[in-house]
């Protein structure tokens, strides 16, 4: 008998692990397609200004 409540409390705390890491798992995941979002929009809006600062220069150079 006890050896039978030994392994079901084994059994549930590797169940219990194991959620709690899948759990972590995907956080890391949405958090890191998070960041690649943000570094995609800053890279945009940096080319962005760039491009508005290269044809305000190339405005003001005499021809």
């Amino acid at each position: 008998m006890q050896s039978y409540v030994f392994t079901l409390l084994c059994l549930t705390f590797l169940v219990s692990i194991t959620s709690f890491d899948a759990m972590n798992a995907r956080k890391r995941c949405t958090c890191t397609r998070i960041m690649e979002s943000d570094e995609n929009f800053l890279t945009a809006q940096r080319s962005a200004c760039a491009e508005v600062e290269y044809q305000e220069k190339t405005k003001k150079l005499p021809q």
